[in-house]
C-alpha cells in the first residue's frame, strides 16, 4: 500500500514539474530557437557593417585581408553561407527534439564547425576576440542544445 501511494504521489509530481524531461526538453530547443537567430542575425550584420565600410576590414578574417576588394568578397561569401546555414539550422531546431540521425550528425558537424570558429575568433583579431567571439560561442550554444535534445524516448540523459 505505501509504495503504490509513494509511486502516485511521484507520478504527480512529474506530471506537475515544469522542469520535469519534457520541460528540459522544451527549455533547450526555446532557447536555441532564441539564441540561433539572433547567432546569424549579428554574424550576418557584422559582415554587412564591413561591406558598407562601418567597420574596418582589417578587424575581420584574422586581418588577412590585404585590401578592402579581397574582404568584400570573403564577407559577401560568408553572408551566402550564413544564410543556407541559418536555413538548415532554423529547421533542424523546429524538428528538435525529433530529430532524423542525418538531422542529428548534420548538427553535430555545425557544433563542430562552429567550435572552430571558436577557437579562431580567440586567435584573430581584438574586435573578433570582444565582439565576435561572444557571438560564435552564443551560435555553438545554440547548435549544442539542438543537437543534443533527444525526445522523452531517446537514450540522452537530462542535464540538471
Amino acid at each position: 500500500m505505501s509504495c503504490h501511494v509513494e509511486s502516485r504521489i511521484l507520478q504527480k509530481v512529474r506530471d506537475s514539474d515544469s522542469v520535469g524531461h519534457d520541460g528540459w526538453v522544451n527549455a533547450r530547443r526555446g532557447a536555441a530557437l532564441i539564441m540561433l537567430p539572433a547567432f546569424y542575425a549579428l554574424a550576418t550584420a557584422i559582415h554587412v557593417l564591413v561591406l558598407i565600410k562601418v567597420i574596418p576590414f582589417t578587424w575581420v578574417n584574422g586581418g588577412r585581408s590585404n585590401s578592402f576588394g579581397e574582404q568584400a568578397v570573403q564577407s559577401g561569401l560568408s553572408i551566402g553561407i550564413l544564410v543556407a546555414l541559418a536555413l538548415v539550422a532554423f529547421r533542424q531546431a523546429r524538428k528538435a527534439p525529433s530529430l532524423s540521425k542525418g538531422g542529428r550528425a548534420l548538427m553535430w558537424c555545425l557544433v563542430a564547425l562552429w567550435l572552430v570558429g571558436l577557437v579562431q575568433q580567440l586567435l584573430g583579431t581584438t574586435f573578433e576576440l570582444w565582439v565576435m567571439f561572444p557571438i560564435v560561442a552564443l551560435g555553438l550554444v545554440g547548435h549544442l542544445l539542438v543537437a543534443m535534445s533527444r525526445s522523452a524516448g531517446g537514450s540522452a540523459s537530462r542535464v540538471s
